[in-house]
């Protein structure tokens, strides 16, 4: 019994991989998968407390089964096993009036760097922030006061918009303009349980237009209330980009949940787009972080580089600042200038 019991240790490894899947597979469904997701670094930790324990006894099969398992766990909670479920809610009544503007926006021509924080409160803090990172694209969640609003929008150097959301206000400043589509120029819907889905149409620059989806999750007071909000509020976001159809949209959202919420991964993929920003960014201030609440999502027509985490005191997350480059650029036309033809 003694030879086969180290043997039987190294069971932890599918044992621990089959309850990675299905934690994964099941993901915001439930609220003891989502609490598990939400825990998973510490959970790391007492894995590797325990592995090095039976590491100091000698105890091979202990050691190998928890290393192997936790790693197949990690491994397996992270693969798409589940098939993207089928939206259940009304797309947004601005999507019909908006998407032919959204297609017929041409390719970017130059780079932009969008920076997105989430603030508890006024957060004064944030400002020499974002003004140092010259960034051409700024979408603050939470309450500002006019003066931080003032001071960031003369930090970007361009103009703002404040969307008024279920879960609080969402300011946007760009370095350029926002554009009309008809008779509007900016789109709010919450679609059930206080999901925010926000439209923009965002000029950064000369020949660099595109459409600017900006979504939030409804803030939830206990973890098993996630199931039906998460679920609706990541049904609408991805009826809102399969609707709009744009090669060159972008997304900015607060999905606060942890991981980065698997099955909104995958409806986000299913429709073309791409991650383009998922920093750690929760909680702030930390040595580490352990979750990515603030992510940015791409479609095709962009290429991003790894992003960044921003810090400054009195806010309830990092910020994230992250750089999309066109894929395929395309060169503006050079003005008619007569003093340089001589």
């Amino acid at each position: 019994m003694r030879r086969v019991f180290p043997f039987l240790r190294l069971l932890f490894v599918p044992a621990l991989g089959v309850t990675g899947g299905l934690v994964g597979w099941v993901a915001e469904e439930s609220a003891i998968a989502t609490a598990l997701l939400l825990i998973e670094p510490i959970l790391w930790v007492f894995a590797a407390w325990l592995a090095y324990a039976a590491w100091s006894r000698k105890d091979v099969g202990l050691t190998v089964g928890v290393v192997c398992g936790g790693l197949a766990a990690a491994m397996c909670v992270r693969i798409p096993t589940a098939p993207p479920e089928t939206p259940g809610l009304d797309p947004a009544p601005f999507l019909a009036r908006t998407s032919d503007c959204a297609r017929e926006l041409e390719l970017p021509a130059q780079s932009v760097r969008l920076v997105q924080w989430t603030v508890s409160n006024d957060a004064p803090g944030i400002v020499p922030v974002i003004t140092d990172a010259q960034a051409d694209l700024v979408v603050v969640r939470g309450p500002l006061s006019p003066e931080v609003a003032a001071a960031v929008e003369a930090g970007v150097g361009g103009e703002s918009m404040a969307l008024t959301g279920a879960n609080g206000p969402i300011h946007v400043f760009t370095r350029g303009v926002f554009s009309r589509c008809g008779e509007g120029d900016q789109w709010m819907d919450q679609p059930a349980q206080g999901a925010d889905i926000g439209l923009l149409f965002v000029t950064v620059s000369p020949g660099t237009s595109f459409p600017l989806l900006v979504a939030g999750f409804p803030e939830v007071a206990s973890v098993p209330q996630w199931a039906t909000a998460s679920r609706d509020a990541r049904s609408a976001l991805h009826t809102a980009a399969e609707r709009l159809q744009s090669s060159i949209l972008v997304v900015a959202v607060d999905a606060a949940l942890p991981l980065g919420g698997p099955r909104l991964t995958r409806m986000l993929k299913v429709v073309g787009l791409a991650p383009a920003a998922r920093p750690l960014n929760w909680p702030p201030r930390w040595p580490f972080s352990l979750h990515a609440f603030d992510q940015v999502w791409a479609a095709e027509a962009w290429v991003s580089a790894p992003a960044e985490r921003l810090r400054a005191p009195g806010t309830g997350r990092d910020g994230v600042r992250v750089d999309l480059a066109p894929r395929w650029p395309v060169a503006l036309p050079v003005p008619a200038d007569d003093d340089a033809v001589r």
